[in-house]
Protein backbone atom coordinates (compact mmCIF):
# COMPACT_ATOMS: atom_id res chain seq x y z
CA UNK A 1 0.00 0.00 0.00
CA UNK A 2 1.31 3.60 -0.59
CA UNK A 3 0.39 5.49 2.07
CA UNK A 4 0.78 8.82 0.54
CA UNK A 5 -0.77 7.75 -2.84
CA UNK A 6 -4.31 6.80 -0.24
CA UNK A 7 -4.06 9.59 1.85
CA UNK A 8 -4.01 11.96 -1.18
CA UNK A 9 -7.08 10.29 -2.75
CA UNK A 10 -8.78 9.82 0.27
CA UNK A 11 -8.39 14.23 0.59
CA UNK A 12 -9.36 14.63 -3.03
CA UNK A 13 -12.71 12.48 -2.12
CA UNK A 14 -12.96 14.85 0.63
CA UNK A 15 -13.21 17.88 -1.22
CA UNK A 16 -15.24 16.90 -3.90
CA UNK A 17 -17.65 15.68 -1.36
CA UNK A 18 -17.25 18.71 0.50
CA UNK A 19 -18.30 20.97 -2.59
CA UNK A 20 -21.53 19.38 -3.25
CA UNK A 21 -22.62 19.23 0.23
CA UNK A 22 -21.68 23.07 0.11
CA UNK A 23 -24.18 23.61 -2.83
CA UNK A 24 -26.88 21.35 -0.75
CA UNK A 25 -26.32 23.32 2.52
CA UNK A 26 -25.83 20.52 4.71
CA UNK A 27 -24.23 21.85 7.81
CA UNK A 28 -23.59 18.67 9.52
CA UNK A 29 -22.26 16.78 6.78
CA UNK A 30 -20.12 19.76 6.00
CA UNK A 31 -18.53 19.86 9.66
CA UNK A 32 -18.24 16.18 9.21
CA UNK A 33 -15.92 16.36 6.36
CA UNK A 34 -14.11 19.03 7.60
CA UNK A 35 -13.01 17.16 11.20
CA UNK A 36 -12.38 14.01 8.37
CA UNK A 37 -9.65 16.79 6.55
CA UNK A 38 -8.29 17.70 9.60
CA UNK A 39 -7.27 13.75 10.62
CA UNK A 40 -5.57 13.65 6.89
CA UNK A 41 -3.67 16.40 6.85
CA UNK A 42 -2.39 15.22 10.14
CA UNK A 43 -1.56 11.91 8.82
CA UNK A 44 -0.19 13.17 5.76
CA UNK A 45 2.49 15.39 7.78
CA UNK A 46 3.21 12.41 9.91
CA UNK A 47 3.69 10.67 7.06
CA UNK A 48 5.99 12.79 5.26
CA UNK A 49 8.20 13.47 8.86
CA UNK A 50 8.52 9.92 8.78
CA UNK A 51 9.59 9.41 4.90
CA UNK A 52 11.73 11.88 5.40
CA UNK A 53 13.71 10.22 8.98
CA UNK A 54 13.77 7.06 7.17
CA UNK A 55 15.22 9.09 3.76
CA UNK A 56 18.07 10.27 6.12
CA UNK A 57 18.84 7.00 7.78
CA UNK A 58 19.32 5.10 4.27
CA UNK A 59 21.92 8.29 3.67
CA UNK A 60 23.73 7.14 6.35
CA UNK A 61 24.37 3.26 4.96
CA UNK A 62 21.13 2.25 7.54
CA UNK A 63 23.18 3.44 10.77
CA UNK A 64 21.10 4.51 13.49
CA UNK A 65 22.82 7.63 15.19
CA UNK A 66 21.68 9.26 18.72
CA UNK A 67 20.67 12.15 16.82
CA UNK A 68 18.17 10.76 14.37
CA UNK A 69 15.18 10.65 17.16
CA UNK A 70 15.78 14.08 18.03
CA UNK A 71 15.64 15.24 14.51
CA UNK A 72 13.00 13.17 13.35
CA UNK A 73 11.06 13.96 16.59
CA UNK A 74 11.71 18.26 16.58
CA UNK A 75 10.11 18.04 12.56
CA UNK A 76 6.74 16.58 13.49
CA UNK A 77 6.84 19.59 16.18
CA UNK A 78 8.30 22.14 13.46
CA UNK A 79 6.19 21.15 10.09
CA UNK A 80 2.89 20.06 12.23
CA UNK A 81 -0.29 21.73 10.54
CA UNK A 82 -0.88 23.94 13.29
CA UNK A 83 2.91 25.20 13.37
CA UNK A 84 3.25 25.43 10.11
CA UNK A 85 0.25 27.61 9.19
CA UNK A 86 1.64 29.93 12.00
CA UNK A 87 4.99 30.10 10.40
CA UNK A 88 3.23 30.64 6.91
CA UNK A 89 1.00 33.67 8.45
CA UNK A 90 3.82 34.82 10.21
CA UNK A 91 5.85 35.37 7.29
CA UNK A 92 3.11 36.74 5.13
CA UNK A 93 2.04 39.80 7.86
CA UNK A 94 6.24 40.51 7.93
CA UNK A 95 6.17 40.83 3.96
CA UNK A 96 2.71 42.58 3.70
CA UNK A 97 3.96 45.30 6.34
CA UNK A 98 7.08 45.83 4.73
CA UNK A 99 5.68 46.08 0.88
CA UNK A 100 1.84 48.15 2.15
CA UNK A 101 2.18 49.34 5.24
CA UNK A 102 -0.51 47.33 6.69
CA UNK A 103 0.51 46.12 10.03
CA UNK A 104 -1.92 43.72 11.27
CA UNK A 105 -2.66 43.05 14.75
CA UNK A 106 -2.79 39.92 16.53
CA UNK A 107 -6.48 40.29 18.72
CA UNK A 108 -6.44 36.67 19.47
CA UNK A 109 -6.48 33.34 17.64
CA UNK A 110 -6.79 33.89 14.28
CA UNK A 111 -8.49 38.00 14.57
CA UNK A 112 -6.35 40.77 13.82
CA UNK A 113 -7.22 44.46 13.54
CA UNK A 114 -6.24 46.20 10.65
CA UNK A 115 -5.12 50.02 10.77
CA UNK A 116 -8.73 51.01 9.68
CA UNK A 117 -10.06 49.36 12.87
CA UNK A 118 -11.85 46.38 11.05
CA UNK A 119 -10.80 43.08 12.39
CA UNK A 120 -9.54 40.39 9.82
CA UNK A 121 -9.82 36.83 9.91
CA UNK A 122 -6.54 34.89 8.76
CA UNK A 123 -6.88 31.39 7.37
CA UNK A 124 -4.69 29.28 5.97
CA UNK A 125 -5.31 26.42 3.75
CA UNK A 126 -3.12 24.07 1.91
CA UNK A 127 -3.98 22.76 -1.49
CA UNK A 128 -5.99 19.56 -0.76
CA UNK A 129 -7.41 18.17 -4.56
CA UNK A 130 -5.61 19.98 -7.43
CA UNK A 131 -6.72 23.57 -7.54
CA UNK A 132 -8.62 23.19 -4.08
CA UNK A 133 -8.75 25.02 -0.65
CA UNK A 134 -11.05 24.62 2.22
CA UNK A 135 -10.83 27.69 4.71
CA UNK A 136 -12.57 28.11 8.25
CA UNK A 137 -13.32 31.05 10.48
CA UNK A 138 -14.82 31.32 13.55
CA UNK A 139 -18.39 33.13 12.94
CA UNK A 140 -19.13 36.69 14.09
CA UNK A 141 -15.76 37.32 14.92
CA UNK A 142 -14.46 39.09 11.53
CA UNK A 143 -15.41 42.44 9.33
CA UNK A 144 -13.26 40.88 6.69
CA UNK A 145 -11.28 37.73 5.75
CA UNK A 146 -7.89 36.93 4.16
CA UNK A 147 -7.50 33.63 2.89
CA UNK A 148 -3.69 32.21 2.46
CA UNK A 149 -4.08 29.49 -0.43
CA UNK A 150 -0.98 27.59 -0.44
CA UNK A 151 -0.29 25.96 -4.07
CA UNK A 152 1.36 22.74 -4.05
CA UNK A 153 3.61 23.51 -6.89
CA UNK A 154 6.01 25.99 -5.81
CA UNK A 155 4.30 26.74 -2.41
CA UNK A 156 3.14 30.13 -3.69
CA UNK A 157 0.48 31.76 -1.44
CA UNK A 158 -2.46 33.08 -3.28
CA UNK A 159 -3.79 35.94 -0.59
CA UNK A 160 -7.37 36.47 -0.77
CA UNK A 161 -8.81 39.29 0.82
CA UNK A 162 -12.58 39.30 1.05
CA UNK A 163 -13.76 42.36 2.27
CA UNK A 164 -17.03 43.94 3.48
CA UNK A 165 -18.70 44.03 0.33
CA UNK A 166 -18.34 40.33 -0.70
CA UNK A 167 -19.12 39.10 3.16
CA UNK A 168 -22.48 41.45 3.17
CA UNK A 169 -23.42 40.03 -0.38
CA UNK A 170 -22.19 36.39 0.10
CA UNK A 171 -21.44 35.89 4.03
CA UNK A 172 -24.94 34.60 5.39
CA UNK A 173 -25.13 31.98 2.53
CA UNK A 174 -21.53 30.71 3.67
CA UNK A 175 -22.00 26.93 4.99
CA UNK A 176 -21.11 27.17 8.43
CA UNK A 177 -20.08 23.90 11.06
CA UNK A 178 -18.96 24.48 14.87
CA UNK A 179 -19.06 27.85 14.81
CA UNK A 180 -17.30 28.59 11.78
CA UNK A 181 -17.92 29.93 8.72
CA UNK A 182 -16.42 27.80 5.85
CA UNK A 183 -14.86 29.17 2.66
CA UNK A 184 -14.68 27.09 -0.13
CA UNK A 185 -11.96 28.48 -2.90
CA UNK A 186 -11.53 26.78 -6.48
CA UNK A 187 -8.77 27.90 -9.13
CA UNK A 188 -10.52 28.21 -12.66
CA UNK A 189 -7.42 28.36 -15.03
CA UNK A 190 -5.81 30.92 -13.67
CA UNK A 191 -9.20 32.61 -11.98
CA UNK A 192 -9.98 31.90 -8.35
CA UNK A 193 -13.92 31.35 -6.89
CA UNK A 194 -15.34 31.23 -3.67
CA UNK A 195 -18.45 28.05 -3.84
CA UNK A 196 -21.31 29.47 -2.06
CA UNK A 197 -24.29 27.50 -1.50
CA UNK A 198 -27.33 28.02 -3.03
CA UNK A 199 -25.47 30.81 -5.10
CA UNK A 200 -22.88 29.39 -6.99
CA UNK A 201 -19.04 30.09 -8.06
CA UNK A 202 -17.95 33.92 -7.24
CA UNK A 203 -15.17 35.19 -8.77
CA UNK A 204 -12.98 36.41 -6.38
CA UNK A 205 -10.11 37.68 -8.35
CA UNK A 206 -10.53 41.48 -7.72
CA UNK A 207 -9.97 40.03 -4.14
CA UNK A 208 -6.70 39.30 -4.81
CA UNK A 209 -3.86 40.80 -3.10
CA UNK A 210 -6.21 43.22 -2.36
CA UNK A 211 -5.60 45.67 1.21
CA UNK A 212 -7.30 48.88 0.33
CA UNK A 213 -9.54 48.05 2.78
CA UNK A 214 -7.40 47.70 5.67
Amino acid sequence: MDIGRVLDHLKAESFREVEQVAKEGDAARVHEIDRRLQVIERLSSQYADLMTAVGALQERGGQPTDVTPVVFHARINELSPKAYAKRVKGKFLEELKATTGANLQLIHGVIYQAPSGAKVGLAFSTEGKPGRWFCGLPEGAFDQALLLCEAQCGGEIIALSLGKEFLTKYGGSLSRSSNQVKFNVVRQGSSFVVVVPNVGRVNVDACRNNYEEY
